[in-house]
């Protein structure tokens, strides 16, 4: 006999980012609270262009920490002033919502950035 177990993922959804404006000149942490969140959530940022800053954990861009209502998400220094936006997806599940932040300060595009999500 054979059984097959399917996980079914929430879909994510971000009620607040704090701070909403940070400095381009350092790194910052990102507050994320909303709900659904899981250990195999990816976190996904978008710039103004619409180009993925992200995701998270494949290929650069954020380093979060998840619990199931909130994240930490790491912006290194350097990426370039605008408006950005975050989504939180997890494995079926598309976030339903993206949430706005905005960076100040001088334009400069970051390289060499590590991720890993716990």
């Amino acid at each position: 006999n054979t059984f097959t177990i399917n996980v079914v993922y929430p879909n994510p959804i971000i009620n607040s980012i704090t701070p909403s404006q940070i400095p381009n000149t350092q790194a910052n942490t990102l507050s994320v609270s909303g709900s659904g969140f899981t250990v195999n959530s990816i976190i996904e940022g978008l710039d103004s262009s619409g180009n993925v800053i992200g995701p998270a954990p494949n290929g650069g861009g954020f380093f979060a920490v998840l619990n199931t209502n909130s994240a930490d998400v790491y912006i290194p220094q350097g990426y370039s002033a605008g408006n950005y936006q975050l989504r939180i997806n997890n494995p079926g599940a598309i976030g339903t919502n993206y949430y706005s932040f905005s960076i100040i300060g001088l334009p400069n595009d970051p390289t060499g950035l590590s991720v890993s999500l716990t």
